[in-house]
Order: C-alpha cells, then structure tokens, then sequence
C-alpha cells in the first residue's frame, strides 16, 4: 500500500491542487469554509479510511466475506505441495517414490542394454526385423530403463510386497516416452569385514563397536535419510526447493542425501579403513580383510587384502550388505585383546538401527501451516454525512424542527448530490472486499464489480431517493454481469488468474460460433491447472483399463488448453511408439515387424497424436492462407510438448478413427494383460 493513500493532509493538498487546474480564476477561495472545500475534505477522509483498510495483512484481506470474528483459511490459496510438487521428471525424482516404499534401502535406474528381441534395420529395403544379416545395423533404443531395488536388513515388508509396490508407483507415474523393462529386487551379497583394531584407553569398547558397525553399514549398503519440514526449514532451504518434485509420504530427501546412483562394482579397504579412523576413539587398523559371506567356513574362503569385487552384472546382481558375524572384528587396547559381549553389541547396535528407522511424519512435520486470516468487514461503508458539520443538517441530527421548507429541500439536494460520492466509496470498500473471490475463481456468480451498499444509520436517506435502494443495487449488478461489457471483464479476469500460474487460454474459435464465450473452458483450465501442470509429462497408467479416465498429464492438459467438447466428437488419442517396441515372443514372426520406416529408430521418444478429422472445430481444415482451428491445434500441441520428444499430428476420418481407437484400445489391453502377468500384480490391485 502507498503511504500517500494514508496520508489525509497529502490527499487535501492534492484535492485543492486539481481544483485550481480544472476552476481556474472561478475559483479562488480554497479555506476550509468553502462547503465545496468541506465536501472534498470528507471524501479525504474516506480514502484514508479505505487505505487504512487496505492495509491489512493480506490473509485478511482473502479471508473477507466469511463472516466470521475469527480465523478463516484462505480462499483460493493452494497448499505448497499442492502449487509447487510435480511429478517425477528426473531419474532422481523417480529414486525418491522408489526410496519412499517401506523397506527399500536403495534403488539405481539404468538405461537397458539388453533388448530383448533385438531388432535390425534394414537400410535399402527400410524394414526392422528380428533377423541380423550384413546389411541391418542393430537399433538401440532410448527410453528403456530397468530397476534395481535393495531392501534393508529388515524382514518386512517381503521382496514380492516391495515389487508390487514399486511396479505401481513406476507405473502411474512413468513419464512420456519412456518405459521400464525390468523392475526387480536384488537379492543379498553378504559381505564380511575382518579387522584387528587398537582403540584409546578410555574409550568404551561396546559402544565403539557399536558405533562402528554402523559406520561399516553404512559405507556398504547405504541408507536413505528423510528429514522433516522443520529440519529443510532450520537449513534456510526455500519452500519452492523443498517441494520441487514428487511428495513423498515419509519426509523430504535432499540431493546430497540420496544414495549412490551407481551401483558398486567393488569395495575397497582403503575405504573402509578411512571411515573407520573417523569414529572417535581409533587409534589405527592394524589389519584389514574383506571376504563374501557365502564361503565363510568353507575351506577356500577368498580374504582380500586390497579390493573386494561384487556381484553386480548380469545375471545374477547382488546388493551387498554387512555381515553381522561376531568375532569378526578384534578391539585391542595396548596390543591386548579387549573382551566385549557381542551379544549385547549386538542388540544396540539393532537397537539404533531400530531408532533411524523411518516413521510416517506428523502433518506439521510435512506440510506448513496454512496462513489463516480475520474478517475484517471490508466492505462495511458509514456515509460521509456523518462527518459534516452540523450546521449542513445532513447528519444524524438534522435540521431544527422550525427549519423552512426550502432549507429543508436544500438538505434534501444536497444529500442527494453527497450520495454520488458516497456511492462510489462504498462500491470502492466493496470491491476491496470482493478482493477473495475475484482472486480464488471459485465462484462463477461472484460479481466483477461489487456495489456497495450504504448503511442507513437514521440519516434519512430514502427521503432522497426514487426508488428501493436494495432494488437499485440488484439491477446494477445484474446489469454489470449479463452485458457483453460484464462477460468481456469476466473473461478478462480469468485470464489474470490464469496469467498469476503462467498459463494462457486462447480463443481459436470461428467466427460462426458467437454464442460461445470461452468462460466454462476458461474455468475447467483453472481448476485443473494444478494437477496438469504438475502432470504435464506423465504418460497413461499401463497398469489400468483403456478409458477416458487413464489419460497422461500431456493428454488432459492438451484438451483443457483446447477447450475440447468430446460430446461434439472433439476428441484424441495419444500414442507413445516406445510402447509399441517388440516384445519378447516376437523374433518368432517370419515376416519384417515394420515395413517402409521412415527411420532406422521409429520408436524412441516420439508421440503420435490422432484426431477425428470431422469432430466438432476439428472439421474446419487449415488452410495456407488461413491456419483455422487445425493449425491452432498442431501449433498448441508442439508447443505443449516436453521438447525432448519429436511429436506427429494425424487426422482420420470418423470411419479410419473409430477404427484406430477400437485397435489401440484392444492392444493395450493385451498389453496389461501382458504386464500384470510378468510382474505378478493382481488385476484389482494394479492402479495406485
């Protein structure tokens, strides 16, 4: 707010300064006995009022119209998670709703080297096929990707429980153009650690050990650390950093908290013996050994001095884990053995694992509060008669009962004339009230421009007055919200709002169609703009049924963005050719899988569009001169988007899309058969 509005002396001189502008030498008395003067300080005086009122805490002012003395959520306001999180889009996003499930430790999304079947493209005649002769060239697809999941030293959840669970996750929120060819979890690689280390004399031993059992696990299979909103908040991270990316049900994970991406090919003592220096209380590693705990008491155990090489190829990849066998690891103190209970070791060192084990937040340890704001009755507006001298005889006392007809007429003019300013306050402090419901949108009936009504407080006002003055008031709004006037700034508004998100909504509309005015498009895109924007690069749940309802991110907001009525046949179907790859089965058919490629890969990172060319705005062809709805569309859609995807609009007949939608509804049903089965989800299960 201005100070200026606040300032009822600057607001005086500003008020004499215009008068002098406009008047001129008809003017020349501006002392304060000049009732024109008067009425100008009185109108003064109201806007600091309104300034003053203006001034309050923005969560008032959202808060105003709820009638209510005390606190109010606010209107329109979206919680940050809701504003800022969005689904995954980087792998990293994707290793947190992996790191979210109970029981997994760690999980490495790799790119798939192995495709299975292997297809070759032919490069005269323009075929793929499953047969390698020497004139194909082997095709290597992008956007495959296999998971790796290992679980901690826990017994529950299962491994089946954990993979169900990650299927689901991947599944519904798998991104465009990418798929997962593999989701597995690991099984464990024991590791064991043999060490003879000298302490200092007034360390204790047992929690030594303690302490360095969990240094050596956490080295060997690393643990994710969640944190709660008070921890981000304590190290000054921004709200728009701290729910960038998917929520998460257990906390917040930060970048430079999250396991290593890559997995391990070999453990190193050099390592092990730099973490192990860092507890407090080592003096040295006299000695050193790493072994797999699946020899261990057999005759050829294989110690290693230098480099432990784990089981992470193909086809049998580990995740290593420590092995807890006691007397591994000798405590001396001068050169002499220190006797320890492992047993008790043992159990705290379970006992600590136990107190770093993740729990399910408390709502205040996920989400902020909410600001809550105070009706403050805005909108509330006394007449500025109420100011006057009483000598105007326009307040609450009036005139003397011995007051002439004609200076009571002259009362009555003058407050008739007075009421043209008072109107115009009160439909200023009324629009500042109507502040909420123009910003939140929710309410298609809220008015554009309020009008404010003035409170009667005994001073005879309806005296002055032709009409009701609630009727009065009805018919201007009524008027303001159904003139073309009232629907150009109703329109207008919602654009703002949509602008506030950084979205846009164009009008690509023939010019036959004058009925529609764009509003309920407009309205659907607001309150859906949240979950689209946030899913704008998610692609369908292979997971579920074939449906209007299971459409990707892009899919939904494209036809928000387009203001589509599927009732009018405007209507499209997006298709992901990386889904459409060969599967295994394939390399069985004699015949090319694809004839006439236009490319050797026509399946990695690309989108096909199709529409009925005869739906609804779709049937207005687009012309050279003239781009039409179709140009508007294909414009829309490679500007929508994400750009490392190469896009293709198609346009069939009603017979030719009919037909279409009947094949890829059959194929993707086939295919989820196909999914459920491989990875062993049950068909009632299968969403999230």
């Amino acid at each position: 707010m201005d100070v200026t509005e606040l300032d009822y002396a600057f607001l005086q001189r500003e008020g004499i300064r215009c008068l002098e502008n406009m008047s001129g030498t008809a003017w020349t008395d501006f002392n304060s006995h000049d009732p024109g003067i008067t009425i100008m300080e009185q109108v003064c005086w109201a806007l600091t009022d309104l300034g003053y009122r203006l001034d309050h805490p923005i969560a008032d002012l959202l808060s105003e119209g709820t009638g209510e003395a005390g606190t109010k959520a606010l209107r329109g306001i979206a919680p940050p998670a809701q504003a800022l999180g969005c689904a995954p889009v980087t792998l990293n996003d994707l290793r947190r709703l992996m790191l979210d499930i109970e029981g997994v430790s760690n999980v490495w999304i790799e790119p798939e080297e192995d495709l299975e079947p292997q297809l070759y493209f032919h490069r005269e005649r323009h075929t793929l096929s499953t047969e390698e002769i020497p004139e194909t060239q082997p095709l290597k697809l992008q956007g495959l990707w296999r998971v790796r999941i290992a679980r901690d030293d826990r017994d529950q959840p299962n491994n089946a429980t954990i993979k169900r669970e990650a299927v689901r996750r991947l599944h519904a929120h798998r991104p465009l153009g990418i798929d997962f060819t593999r989701i597995e979890v690991l099984p464990v690689e024991e590791i064991m650690v043999q060490a003879h280390i000298e302490i200092g004399g007034a360390t204790d031993a047992e929690a030594l050990m303690v302490a360095l059992l969990q240094q050596l696990s956490g080295h060997i299979s690393p643990r994710v650390a969640f944190q709660t909103l008070q921890q981000r908040l304590a190290a000054d991270t921004p709200l728009e950093a701290l729910f960038d990316g998917p929520n998460l049900d257990y906390g917040f994970i930060d970048d430079g908290d999250l396991p290593d991406e890559q997995r391990r090919s070999s453990l190193r003592t050099s390592d092990l013996i730099q973490l192990i220096m860092g507890v407090p209380g080592v003096r040295a590693v006299r000695h050193i050994q790493l072994a797999k705990a699946n020899s261990f008491g057999s005759s050829d155990i294989q110690w290693q001095d230098w480099e432990l090489k784990l089981d992470y190829q193909e086809p049998n990849p580990k995740a290593p884990r420590l092995h807890l066998k006691p007397g591994l690891i000798q405590l001396y103190r001068q050169q002499v053995p220190v006797r320890i209970d492992t047993q008790r070791v043992l159990a705290h060192y379970q006992q600590h694992m136990g107190a770093d084990a993740r729990r399910l937040p408390t709502s205040t340890e996920r989400m902020p509060e909410l600001p809550t704001g105070r009706d403050r009755h805005i909108a509330r507006y006394h007449s500025i008669l109420h100011h006057f001298p009483e000598v105007y005889g326009v307040g609450q006392a009036g005139l003397s009962p011995d007051a002439t007809a004609q200076r009571q007429a002259e009362v009555k003019q003058l407050k008739a004339y007075l009421q043209l300013f008072d109107q115009l306050l009160a439909d200023q402090f009324a629009q500042a009230a109507n502040a909420a419901a123009l910003l939140a949108g929710d309410d298609p009936e809220a008015p554009l421009y309020a009008t404010g009504k003035i409170q009667a407080d005994g001073l005879g006002l309806d005296q002055v007055r032709t009409t009701t003055y609630q009727d009065a008031l009805n018919q201007a709004e009524t008027a303001a919200g159904i003139s073309p006037e009232g629907i150009s700034l109703r329109r207008r508004q919602l654009d703002h709002l949509l602008a506030r998100v950084g979205e846009t909504f164009v009008d690509p509309v023939a010019e036959t169609e004058d009925a529609w005015d764009g509003l309920e498009d407009r309205r659907a895109l607001l309150a859906g703009v949240g979950e689209v924007t946030a899913h704008r690069g998610n692609g369908t749940n292979s997971l579920q049924p074939f449906s209007a309802d299971n459409r990707g991110g892009l899919e939904r907001r494209i036809a928000l963005k387009l203001g589509l009525h599927p009732d009018q046949g405007e209507t499209f179907l997006l298709v992901e050719h990386v889904l459409m790859r060969a599967l295994p089965g394939d390399q069985k058919q004699s015949e090319p899988l694809l004839a006439q490629v236009a490319s050797a890969d026509p399946y990695s990172l690309q989108l096909s569009f199709v529409f009925p060319g005869n739906g609804g705005r779709f049937a207005v062809k687009k012309e050279a001169s003239a781009p039409g709805f179709r140009g508007y569309v294909e414009h829309l859609i490679r500007e929508e988007t994400p750009a490392h995807l190469s896009v293709y609009v198609h346009w069939l007949s009603a017979t030719a899309y009919k037909a279409f939608e009947e094949d890829l509804a059959h194929w993707h049903t086939r295919r989820r058969d196909n999914l459920l089965s491989y990875f062993n989800i049950q068909e009632e299960g299968a969403g999230t």
